[in-house]
């Protein structure tokens, strides 16, 4: 990897992303969820815009195309094992061949990032104490992914 990136901190987020790239409908629950961790991140929008098409978009966007492609959810371990793998072996050519399908789905993700500014905003009018209660909430739930002390 190029760079110091902290996976403790890209963890949550590279998980939270991964919903966009699911061969599934995407909920307005989903959307928000997504926002919650938006929110509780370290990252600028425009970062985590820049951590999606260049660390999460070339690991999963293969599920798109895929005819049986995963629509539950993706195993964690296997999600940030393949994120981090390709980074350390990330070269010129596969940035091309990543900026060149990126550009493919744009409109796809296009849609994606409207709705999840449209969540986003919504959490941020309801104030800070609803976040922290739908996140105790969505601990909960169990959710499918392990977000260890974030949530605390």
């Amino acid at each position: 990897m190029k760079g110091t990136i902290d996976i403790a901190k890209r963890k949550p987020i590279w998980i939270a992303l991964s919903l966009f790239y699911l061969d599934t409908e995407l909920q307005k629950s989903d959307y928000l969820d997504i926002a919650y961790y938006v929110l509780l991140s370290p990252y600028t929008v425009t970062e985590i815009k820049a951590i999606n098409k260049n660390e999460v978009f070339p690991v999963l966007y293969h599920n798109l195309t895929n005819i049986a492609g995963e629509w539950g959810c993706f195993k964690e371990r296997v999600l940030i094992d393949n994120i981090k793998s390709y980074l350390k072996r990330r070269n010129t050519i596969q940035k091309i061949r990543s900026n060149i399908n990126y550009a493919l789905f744009k409109g796809y993700l296009k849609e994606h990032w409207e709705l999840l500014d449209l969540a986003y905003r919504e959490l941020l009018n309801n104030g800070h104490e609803d976040i922290l209660k739908s996140l105790a909430e969505l601990k909960k739930r169990n959710a499918p992914f392990d977000f260890g002390d974030q949530l605390n």
